[in-house]
């Protein structure tokens, strides 16, 4: 019951060995803590590993990556959470510029104070990057 290929995604492939039912047994991988090899397995209960076990210091480094990984991830999330706040806290101020850009043109018609009150708010807005 062994095999000189190996097994390539986690879709089933499979690569000719068969269970005791004398079906095809399909290749899967098993990328868990605790089992980083991939094997094959049968709903009879046939299970063969399709490649040799890494070694021990392969698991500890693959497990190290994996949590970096990991945490990226997150760190990635987070990032993006803050982006969207950012954003519409953004929008929210633009809507407060035009509402007293209006509100500064219907007093006195001053487009130079509304022009340099827009520069000021971008200014501001820039040094907050």
């Amino acid at each position: 019951m062994s095999s000189s290929s190996s097994c390539n995604t986690k879709r089933g492939i499979q690569h000719g060995i068969k269970c005791r039912c004398g079906i095809v047994a399909p290749c899967w991988e098993a990328w868990k803590d605790g089992t980083l090899d991939p094997g094959r397995r049968r709903s009879c209960n046939f299970f063969q590993w399709a490649e040799p076990a890494f070694s021990e210091r392969a698991r500890e480094v693959i497990h190290e990556l994996k949590m970096k990984v990991d945490a990226r991830s997150e760190d990635l999330r987070l990032a993006e959470d803050e982006i969207a706040t950012l954003k519409h806290e953004l929008s929210m101020a633009d809507d407060k510029i035009l509402q007293m850009e209006k509100k500064m043109m219907g007093k006195d018609g001053g487009k130079k104070i509304c022009f340099l009150f827009v520069i000021i708010c971008f200014i501001m807005w820039v040094s907050l990057k």
